[in-house]
């Protein structure tokens, strides 16, 4: 078996405003979109090679009805019942991180500071070694900005 790249799938509560962060802050490009009548409802966005997918949709293959865990219902015309417990992951309560590895640190926290994105922490020298810096996205989701190794 040969990886060639992972890719997050986050489930987002507002897809205009996610939209806006990560195309507007981050600086991502929208690759491909699925609408529905309401607008759309995912999107593949990419910068640089990183891609990310985001979607406003409950999950079609994750079932918790065994486990009693969140906001199960049916859809009528759907292939099944959805779950909505992502509250879970939201607002970090999983402790979901993507680490997103930069050529100069000091420049990628300067460019997304401009564009409005408030870092949790400034840039910092941890103790395992690593200097880094901390951002949210709209829905919570942990972004970790470190230098790219030699």
């Amino acid at each position: 078996m040969t990886l060639h790249a992972a890719v997050p799938y986050l489930r987002v509560r507002n897809m205009t405003e996610s939209l806006r962060f990560y195309r507007e802050c981050l600086g991502f490009e929208v690759a491909g979109a699925a609408e529905a009548d309401d607008g759309p409802y995912f999107a593949r966005l990419e910068r640089d090679g990183v891609a990310l997918m985001l979607s406003d949709r409950p999950s079609r293959f994750l079932d918790f009805r065994d486990h009693g865990e969140g906001h199960f219902h049916e859809h009528g015309e759907d292939e099944g019942a959805h779950f909505h417990g992502i509250d879970s992951v939201h607002d970090g309560a999983l402790n979901f991180v993507i680490y997103v590895y930069v050529d100069d640190l000091d420049a990628a926290y300067e460019e997304l500071t401009s564009k409005g994105v408030e870092a949790v922490e400034p840039p910092l020298e941890r103790f395992y070694g690593q200097r880094e810096f901390l951002i949210r996205d709209p829905d919570g989701y942990y972004f970790a900005f470190a230098p790219r190794s030699a």
